[in-house]
């Protein structure tokens, strides 16, 4: 993570990039209005994408979308936390069916 100095002397803020990527098949169906998706690197490229030396040529040939094939995805009901922090709660992840969208996740994924 890079060290980023804030205008304030000696404050030091802890920051993050999420890379997009065009949305491969099953991330469109959706994410259907921008059609686009977090990269998601082959656990094979890791090694790769981190290293010092690597090229702009490999970097860019590691900018593609996952195979679709290699995604499984589960329904989440709709949380906004009450307070900061308050991710933990365990309805963040838990499973939550939409009728709306048997067809989505069940056509193409069996979880």
């Amino acid at each position: 993570m890079p060290i980023i100095t804030d205008d304030k002397p000696g404050e030091i803020l802890n920051t993050y990039s999420v890379i997009t990527v065009e949305a491969n098949e099953f991330v469109g169906k959706i994410h259907n209005t921008k059609k686009r998706m977090p990269l998601i690197l082959e656990p094979e490229y890791a090694l790769k994408w981190i290293n010092k030396n690597i090229t702009q040529e490999e970097i860019i040939r590691l900018l593609k979308p996952i195979k679709s094939e290699k995604m499984k995805a589960h329904t989440v009901r709709k949380y906004i936390p009450v307070k900061p922090n308050d991710s933990d709660n365990k309805d963040v992840i838990a499973y939550y069916y939409y009728p709306e969208m048997v067809d989505l996740f069940y056509s193409n994924n069996k979880t």
